[in-house]
């Protein structure tokens, strides 16, 4: 989380620490996240409570300029020779759509240059960045998505998405897929917790292994603000996740069932003792350390299922998912169908021909998304 210089001068170059000259030093606020030179600046990305902010220093680490987007949101790649005097910038954010930018080296003028044009009026969507506390007292943060005359009274139908794992980062992005939610008066919410990158590495190892409880706490906590605060209820209050993220909303499923109207679980990791395909390092062993094992088994979403009225659930795989076998979401339609002892669907969509990251087409995509907001639609008062 610095950045040095090395003098690679000599015939033979010491690559010792002594060698070392920081030139930016780690920050206490932020992480960065990448950095690139182009003639005698150094473009430094950095990440700042999930916001991406670009600064410029010379080569010595002085600090020349900070670059001013229209709003807050993800920096993409930089494009552009290490001589250019013109580079190019992707960026984008939830109520942006992706544009490109033209920066100049000499001046440091940030011009658009190109960006998306869509049959929708990105001006009457509202983004908002909110914050509240998790049970532990940790800060956790969302980013809530909805159109401008969505009324905040508690009864919009509201899509609360978290992934928390792996160390992935999760910023501000543009989806066409969610806008017709917001069109019809929904609003989607976005939980940054722990297990992420968002933070650094401290806040990636307190959502990992006999930590990943704090994860599904803090998905719990957003969830519990926006009913708090009148965005939502939970009979109006659906979950989404995939991979990781249909493990939370697996285990949310059946550790705060009351809380939601409705689970969307995406190639979901479900049954915990029996995953095959075990990522020690991400989740533990339960196979070879009796500790990890009574503490996986404690929130593994198939091993909790009781006699229950669950809330209507709708499972997404794929019959080629070679990362997350389709026996997950399987075995777990099955038990939910036999246990649970509301009248409430219990639904198994398979995809086919597609892998964990699902089918290729554009057409699949569309499809998957009517499915799944026609559900919601359905099922959520």
């Amino acid at each position: 989380n610095r950045i040095i210089k090395i003098d690679i001068s000599g015939k033979i170059v010491d690559l010792s620490e002594n060698n070392w000259q920081t030139i930016i030093p780690e920050f206490e606020d932020r992480i960065i996240e990448k950095f690139r030179i182009v003639q005698d600046k150094l473009f430094l990305w950095t990440l700042k409570d999930v916001v991406n902010y670009m600064d410029v220093y010379d080569l010595s680490g002085n600090h020349i300029k900070s670059i001013e987007f229209p709003s807050s949101g993800g920096i993409g790649r930089m494009f552009g020779q290490p001589d250019a005097s013109d580079v190019y910038l992707s960026f984008a954010s939830y109520s942006a759509p992706f544009s490109v930018y033209k920066l100049n080296v000499n001046s440091l003028e940030l011009s658009l240059w190109e960006k998306d044009e869509l049959p929708v009026n990105t001006d009457d969507l509202i983004s908002e960045q909110l914050f509240t506390t998790s049970k532990d007292g940790t800060k956790v943060t969302m980013f809530v998505l909805r159109h401008k005359d969505t009324k905040l009274d508690g009864t919009a139908k509201t899509i609360l998405y978290g992934y928390g794992g792996f160390g992935q980062i999760t910023q501000p992005w543009f989806s066409t897929l969610i806008i017709p939610w917001l069109e019809q008066g929904g609003i989607y919410v976005d939980a940054v917790i722990r297990g992420g990158g968002e933070y650094g590495e401290s806040w990636y190892n307190a959502g990992r292994r006999m930590n990943k409880q704090n994860s599904f706490d803090d998905f719990y906590a957003i969830a519990e603000y926006l009913i708090a605060n009148k965005y939502t209820r939970p009979e109006s209050l659906a979950i989404e996740g995939g991979s990781n993220g249909g493990l939370m909303t697996g285990v949310a499923l059946t550790q705060r069932p009351e809380l939601f109207g409705a689970v969307i679980s995406e190639v979901p990791v479900l049954d915990m003792i029996r995953f095959l395909y075990f990522n020690d390092f991400e989740y533990g062993n339960p196979n070879q350390n009796e500790a990890e094992y009574h503490y996986i088994r404690a929130y593994s979403p198939y091993a909790n299922v009781k006699q229950y009225p669950y809330p209507p659930v709708l499972f997404l795989s794929a019959d080629s998912d070679s990362r997350v076998d389709p026996m997950h979401a399987r075995k777990m339609t099955a038990i939910l169908q036999d246990t649970s002892t509301s009248n409430n669907p219990v639904l198994l969509r398979i995809e086919k021909n597609a892998g964990h990251n699902g089918a290729d087409l554009v057409s699949s995509k569309i499809e998957k998304a009517a499915d799944v907001y026609s559900f919601l639609n359905y099922v959520l008062k």
